[in-house]
């Protein structure tokens, strides 16, 4: 598991790294120009926009790891970094899974089967937190270690080591995160296709506002959502983080709030994507609409319950407000009933 040293106060530097990243609107634009919409398909160039790229997976989830690679390398992703996920099922403490109480599933909790599968839900539930955790520690520590240089390099005044560490900067600002079910395109009912997405994807892009903070390519709204453009609507409230981004200016706020988890004086705790959802009111947060990727579907790594593939709709409007946006919803195959361990 990744071993997290906070660093020293990265803000300390005043480094206005609006200054030194690259936006991923005039990145898009230029691929909209430099490329033809066959090309963009064949390589979405995502590489270009996100230096960083994880994606959480267990280790015993060894076939949705070779496919998501499958799918990466079929859009021109040339790397991109696994992150370990913690299995909840193993090794962590009553005192840590103990803390997430929601019964999202709506599970008899009267009957002893009810309450075994709630405990096996509450456990993965932990570990899916504690994943989340680990990755958003890794992605704020590198970022902070790149400023720590930067400043270094400024007060030795040696530009080659300025211009390098500004490098390390920009490509840490910005972190592009999945989970191991996601894959590439437009869903039509069990059918995907990635015909037009790779074009698609780099003009919803050029659209997005520049005051972003996290952008979600796949995201299922729990609150009405304003339409920014064409392929862009701004969220406050949502579940599911199957893949989206952040940005530098969420990283710290996001490590402190995870980190509760580890606070004793802490005894309630939202599931992770519920956790995420909060921020959305406080920064500013918007969505491709329609979504460029979708959810593979199979078993769930928390409830057990298997779905088939789905895809969400983005737009949510006032008068469909009823926690889950329709039509999306995933189909279950199996229940977490039908589940025995």
């Amino acid at each position: 598991m990744f071993e997290y040293t906070p660093p020293p106060s990265a803000y300390e530097y005043r480094v206005d790294v609006s200054q030194i990243e690259r936006p991923i609107q005039m990145i898009a634009k230029d691929h909209l120009i430099q490329y033809s919409s066959e090309e963009l398909d064949r390589n979405w160039r995502l590489h270009e926009f996100f230096n960083s790229i994880y994606v959480i997976n267990l280790d015993t989830a060894t076939g949705r790891l070779k496919s998501f690679t499958e799918e990466t390398k079929s859009i021109g992703i040339p790397s991109f970094e696994r992150f370990t996920a913690v299995d909840g099922s193993k090794d962590i403490p009553p005192s840590i899974w103990h803390k997430f109480y929601l019964n999202r599933c709506n599970v008899d909790l009267s009957t002893e089967i009810g309450q075994k599968i709630f405990t096996r839900i509450r456990k993965r539930e932990a570990g899916c937190f504690l994943s989340c955790l680990g990755v958003y520690q890794k992605i704020k520590q590198v970022f902070d270690t790149a400023l720590q240089n930067l400043a270094e390099a400024k007060e030795s005044q040696n530009a080659s080591k300025i211009i390098e560490a500004q490098a390390e900067v920009a490509s840490s600002s910005r972190a592009l995160i999945f989970e191991d079910d996601a894959a590439f395109g437009f869903l039509q009912g069990n059918i995907a296709t990635k015909e037009g997405v790779g074009h698609y994807f780099n003009k919803a892009l050029a659209e997005v506002p520049d005051d972003w903070d996290i952008l979600y390519l796949f995201v299922y709204p729990t609150e009405p959502t304003v339409q920014i453009n064409k392929n862009i609507q701004q969220i406050f409230g949502s579940w599911c983080l199957l893949a989206y981004v952040i940005r530098y200016t969420v990283y710290d706020e996001l490590v402190k709030e995870f980190e509760k988890i580890h606070d004793p004086e802490v005894s309630k705790l939202a599931t992770n994507d519920l956790t995420f959802s909060a921020f959305q009111q406080k920064y500013k947060t918007y969505a491709l609409s329609p979504a460029a990727v979708y959810a593979t579907g199979g078993e769930s790594t928390i409830t057990g319950e298997v779905f088939a593939p789905y895809q969400t709709v983005t737009e949510f409007s006032k008068d469909n407000v009823i926690g889950i946006p329709k039509p999306g919803y995933p189909p279950v195959v199996r229940t977490v009933y039908e589940l025995q361990d």
